[in-house]
C-alpha cells in the first residue's frame, strides 16, 4: 500500500507541473479578443478625381480668380480647388472645353463660347459664367 500512495502523489506531483507550465505559456500570450467593428471594415480603394481636356472651337485662357470663382460656384473645396484649378485652366486655354472625371463618371463639363464659359454639372441646373464682366447667369 505504501508503494501505491507513492505513485499517487508522482501522478499528481506530474500533472500539478504539466498544469502550472501550461497556465505559464498561455499567460505569455496576448488574450484572444473579438474584433471591432472598425477592424472589420473594408476602406475603399480612393478615388481619382482629374480634369480631361476635350475639344471645342472655341478657346480662352481664365485667369486664376475666375478658375477659382467657377469651381467655387460648383462647392469644391479649397483643396480641390488648388489640384484641379490649374488642369482646368491649361485645358481651356489650350482645348476649349474640359470634364472633370471622378473615376470614369464625368460629373462637370465646361465649354468656352465666345466670351462665355458654359458649365453643366451633372447633378444640378448648370450656369453661364461671362468671362469679361466676371459674371455668373443661368443657362437656358
Amino acid at each position: 500500500m505504501l508503494a501505491r500512495r507513492s505513485i499517487d502523489r508522482g501522478a499528481v506531483a506530474g500533472w500539478t507541473l504539466l498544469v502550472a507550465l501550461l497556465l505559464a505559456v498561455a499567460g505569455c500570450k496576448k488574450p484572444i479578443r473579438p474584433a471591432e467593428w472598425a477592424e472589420l471594415r473594408v476602406e475603399p480603394e480612393p478615388v481619382e478625381v482629374r480634369v480631361v481636356a476635350l475639344r471645342n472651337k472655341d478657346v480662352a485662357s481664365l485667369s486664376a480668380d475666375d478658375v477659382v470663382k467657377v469651381l467655387r460656384r460648383l462647392e469644391l473645396s479649397d483643396e480641390r480647388i488648388l489640384e484641379l484649378g490649374p488642369d482646368l485652366h491649361n485645358a481651356l486655354a489650350t482645348s476649349g472645353a474640359a470634364e472633370i472625371l471622378v473615376g470614369k463618371k464625368s460629373v462637370v463639363t465646361f465649354k468656352v463660347h465666345g466670351g462665355y464659359l458654359a458649365v453643366r454639372p451633372v447633378s444640378r441646373n448648370g450656369f453661364i459664367y461671362d468671362m469679361k464682366r466676371g459674371q455668373f447667369g443661368l443657362m437656358p
